[in-house]
């Protein structure tokens, strides 16, 4: 009978250990650590943006990196020279279930008409994407 157990379990690990992948993967995509929405993107030069977002906490997770993303169509987009907060500081995290307005980013390097970003979670000792947030570079003012 123990023969039998052992068969059974080597012929279903695999499919038990993809499963697991499988629902990390889709509980990250459906369940993300944070949403990302634009609630100011200005134009203050010729290679600079300043950013403030709409963050909304959904998981106690960590934020640990954000990258800014410009380029003239969404498939030809270039990392930023830099994306970092107007005073310097780190990226801050916010308490789970509310909305809040980000500090000001500044964005420096701008390739083209369209802006991304991107931001990464630490959770549970995992690093999860937040979905990334596309918009368009504003033009410059007189």
């Amino acid at each position: 009978m123990n023969a039998l157990g052992f068969s059974i379990a080597i012929v279903f690990a695999p499919l038990v250990l993809a499963t697991a992948d499988w629902y990390a993967a889709w509980s990250a995509e459906h369940n993300p650590p944070a949403t990302l929405q634009w609630n100011s993107v200005e134009r203050i030069d010729t290679d600079t943006l300043r950013l403030t977002l709409l963050v909304t906490r959904h998981r106690d997770c960590q934020m640990v990196r954000v990258l800014g993303y410009t380029g003239k169509t969404l498939q030809a987009m270039q990392p930023a020279e830099s994306l970092e907060r107007e005073d310097g500081r780190p990226p801050q995290s916010y308490p789970v279930g509310i909305t809040v307005i980000s500090r000001p980013w500044l964005l420096r390097g701008i390739y083209g008409g369209k802006v991304a970003v991107s931001a990464y979670y630490d959770c549970d000792n995992t690093v999860i994407k937040a979905p990334i947030l596309v918009g368009d570079v504003p033009e410059m003012k007189p």
